[in-house]
């Protein structure tokens, strides 16, 4: 969606490919907006989306290394 993102210390500057990349790589990592902020609602629902769903991928990610590591596993039955 052409400028639906748009830097506050800069409004009058177009957004290059580089700081849209910038913007999703921190969304993604949980560290917050960066230099652009979302403008329309649809920017700031798939923002919204994209900072949930890094959390989430982590904390799946992590919950499941603990998983593998702490739970025992089941014998398995072998019925002859």
């Amino acid at each position: 969606m052409p400028n639906s993102f748009q830097n506050p210390n800069h409004p009058e500057a177009l957004q290059r490919w580089l700081d849209l990349l910038f913007l999703s790589f921190s969304l993604q990592s949980a560290t917050g907006l960066s230099d652009l902020m979302p403008l329309s609602p649809a920017a700031r629902v798939l923002t919204m989306l994209q900072m949930f769903g890094g959390v989430m991928y982590f904390a799946v990610i992590v919950s499941r290394l603990i998983a593998l590591q702490y739970i025992p596993h089941a014998p398995k039955n072998s019925q002859d």
